[in-house]
Order: C-alpha cells, then structure tokens, then sequence
C-alpha cells in the first residue's frame, strides 16, 4: 500500500501541475499528447482512453445539466405565459339594456311584495277531482276569501297591462330568477278572478279578465330570456283555459273584442330569435362578471362541474365559443315548423355545452304549445263571430278575411299553410296538423301511457295525430 501511495502521488502532482498550466496556457496545438510530451509522461493508449472518457463524461454531464435546466426554465416560462395569456379578457360588445322610466316589472314587483298568502293560490287554483262537496264548498270560500284580501294587488296587476314590461337584466347566474314563481302565481290570482265571475254569472267580465292573464303572460315572454318567455309562455296557458270555456256563451260584442285582443297579442309577439339574443346578453354578462375574478376557473368549476382540464380553457376561447353558438341559435330560432326531435349542441366546450339551453325544446314550445293554441282560439272566436251574425259557420276559412280577420293565421307545423278546417251543418272542427305534420281528418292526438292521468294531454315532439281546437289544450 505505501509502495502504490508513492506511486500515485507523483501522478496525482504531475495531473494537478497539468491542469493549473492548462488553465494559465492555451492548448497546445497537438492537443493532448503534445501535453503529456512536454509534462514528461510516457504516453499510453490505456491512459489517454481514460482521460478521453473523463473528458467526455463531464461534457455530456454537463450538456445534460444545461439541457435540463433549459427545458425547466422553458416549461416554467411556457406555463407563466400561457396562464398570462388565459387571463387576458374578452373584448364583447354587450349592447346595453334600456329601462323604462315606467315599468311594469317594478308594479308588478310591488303587486307579489303586497299580494296577502299568494303561495296558497296554486293549491287552490286546482282543487282535487274527488273532493267531496264539502271540501268543494270549503275550496270556494278560501277561494273568494283570498281574493277579498288582494284586491289591491290585483289593481296593480292590471295597471302593470297598461305599462312597458322589461325585466332588468342580471348579472350574474347567481341570480336565479326567484320572480318566476311570483309572476306565476299573479297569474293564477287572476284566473281565479275569471273563474268566479263565471260562477257569478258574468261572463264579460271573466272574459276580460282572462284577457287580461294572457296579456300579461304576453308582457312577460318578451323579455327576461329563455326563462322569462318559458313563464310567460305558462301564463298565457292559464288564462287561455277560462277563455276557452266561454267560447260559447258570450255574444256578439264581446266575442269580436275577443279577436281583436288575440289579433293584438300575435302582432306584439316578440320573436323568438329576439329572445335568445336576450340571452345570450345575460350569459355574456355573467360571464364577464366571473371573468373579473382571480378565481374564475374555480367558479367555472363549481358551477358547471369542470374537471382538471379547465385549465385548458381561455376566457377568449369560452365567449367566443359562446358567442358563436348563441349566435347559431339565434339564426335558426324563427324557421317554422319547430324539429320533431332535440338536436345536440355543436361544441366542444364543456362551458358552452352546460350555459346554453338547446332552442330545439323551445322552439316546440313556443310554437306547438302556444303559437298554435292561440290561433286556434283566435280563429274559434272568429267563427262564433259569423255564425252569431249569419246563423250558420262559413264554407271555409277565406269567408272570415277580411270582414272577421285581416289575414289567416298560418299554421306552424306547416307554415305555408293555414289551419285545417271541417265543416258540417250544425258543426265544424279547426285543427292543426301537430308535430307529425300529417293530416289525420282531426284526430286529437291521444294520451300516452307514461301521461299523468290527472293531467290533460301535453303536446310533444313525438307526438302522433291532430291538435284540435277546445280539445288538445296544452
């Protein structure tokens, strides 16, 4: 061991003295060997291969550590920027929303904050079928009591009618739209009104009246969104009820007055695309105001479900996507007939796909449901117009322009065509062809076996057969 001891420490000298001259000299222009030349050393193929790979390992080590370090740096950089560039916010022009200095939804606003027990008023407004006479009589006196105590908030339902209706626009979807249920139960409060005054024999009166909850169902689908025309949509349903029931026992002035404030109400009738570009002003709007938070992915995240992958979204990217799906909607929302089945969305946004509601379901609703409902009445009110003034109903349709009506009303389940109509001595049908689109000589269409049967039979998109007039009311 001494004896090897004194052998390597001339060597370890000779590589120290060599590496300090390497340091203070340039490379000798023969390189290596020329180095161990001039040190004295006995050159060896064996030695110069070990410290040929000595060289060439801290090269590659330290390649290797430059490279490491570079793709680190590059990778942080990369994600800094990215995280920089995801947060740069959208530049949309929201177009701002007009109120007026007199609204109906601030009268209205007041009517439901004033209304005395207004939660009761679905419950009494569909009294069980079975109910003995007694619970029927006790039904009827809760009934007029709850209307004794809201006259007042009935008076500022009907001066509500005489003003603009448009719902401020939130800002948020936080804001769930708790007015919903109110205006609903408005609504009901009113048709309740109709329905007495039917039982107190007058007519005229529960006509207006029920004039009067279509009307506003009118007011409140023009503004507000998806949401607020799906409400409107089921108020002017419940006014629609009482009207049919007095389609035969009111006379000629009063049956002509029913046509022209049906006429009205189709020719006020926002379109649907109208509506849908409402919408997408709110989602953009509450999109925006997320969009000003530190923590906007995690309030995506807990609002539509995201999993990891939501930092692969923009806020660029998601309200141009939104955008331009919107705007999708908006271009096909008024083509009649509605689809006969829902069609997806056309995105690949998670966001996008769970912030909008497909028009296709709408569409139906909107022209299945009430577009046709209110044509048929309208067109029903026409033909006891005639038959009051003639004593019979007219051979077709084109007798009712222009004396009756100005124009046909089309049908929107075959919108180059007007309703179907079948006319016998002392009777006739009116129908529309419903969502199958095939005439079936007016055959309503019948109740499936998965239909509540406490309930009438609801229009859907699959539905099969006829929807004729005072018989297919939903």
């Amino acid at each position: 061991m001494k004896r090897l001891h004194r052998l390597q420490s001339p060597a370890v000298a000779t590589m120290r003295e060599g590496v300090r001259r390497l340091r203070a000299e340039p490379l000798p222009p023969d390189g290596l060997r020329g180095v161990l030349t001039k040190l004295g050393i006995r050159q060896s193929s064996k030695m110069l291969r070990i410290v040929r790979w000595a060289a060439l390992r801290r090269r590659v080590v330290r390649a290797v550590a430059i490279a490491c370090g570079s793709l680190g740096v590059l990778t942080i950089t990369s994600g800094w920027v990215y995280y920089r560039w995801a947060d740069i916010d959208p530049v949309v022009y929201i177009p701002p929303q007009v109120l007026p200095k007199v609204n109906a939804y601030d009268t209205w606003e007041k009517a439901w904050n004033r209304g005395t027990d207004l939660e009761s008023v679905s419950k009494l407004s569909f009294p069980e079928k079975d109910a003995s006479p007694a619970q029927v009589e006790a039904s009827r006196r809760a009934r007029a009591n709850l209307l004794a105590r809201n006259q007042g908030t009935l008076s500022l339902v009907r001066q509500g009618l005489r003003e603009p209706y448009v719902r401020p626009r939130p800002t948020s979807f936080d804001y769930l739209i708790p007015d919903v249920g109110h205006l609903r139960n408005l609504g009901r409060l009113m048709a309740m009104q109709a329905e007495v005054e039917i039982k107190l024999g007058q007519p005229e009166q529960a006509l207006d009246t029920a004039l009067d909850v279509m009307q506003m169902g009118g007011q409140v689908s023009g503004s507000a969104g998806l949401m607020g025309r799906m409400t409107g949509r089921a108020i002017e349903g419940i006014g629609r009820k009482p009207v049919w029931d007095l389609l035969n026992h009111v006379g000629l002035k009063p049956a002509r007055a029913v046509v022209i404030r049906l006429a009205a109400l189709e020719a006020n009738r926002l379109p649907l695309s109208e509506t849908i570009r409402e919408d997408m002003c709110f989602g953009q709007t509450s999109l925006t105001t997320i969009f000003e938070k530190r923590v906007w992915r995690d309030d995506l995240a807990n609002y539509f479900g995201f999993s990891i992958d939501r930092f692969l979204f923009t806020k660029r990217g998601i309200m141009s996507e939104y955008t331009r799906v919107m705007r999708t909607q908006i271009a096909a929302a008024d083509n009649l007939p509605p689809p006969q089945t829902n069609e997806e969305l056309v995105t690949s946004s998670p966001v996008v796909r769970n912030l909008v509601m497909p028009s296709d379901s709408m569409r139906f609703i909107d022209a299945g449901r009430s577009l046709v409902q209110n044509r048929l009445l309208m067109l029903e009110f026409a033909l006891r117009v005639y038959w009051l003034e003639h004593g019979a109903y007219p051979k077709e349709l084109e007798d009712l322009v222009p004396r009756y009506l100005s124009a046909l009303p089309k049908d929107p389940f075959r919108p180059d065509k007007t309703f179907c109509y079948l006319r016998m001595e002392h009777w006739h049908k009116l129908y529309s062809v419903g969502p199958d689109r095939i005439d079936q000589l007016g055959t309503p269409i019948a109740r499936k076996a998965d239909d509540r049967p406490d309930r009438a039979v609801v229009t859907k998109m699959d539905s099969v057969g006829d929807i004729v007039a005072g018989v297919n009311l939903n």
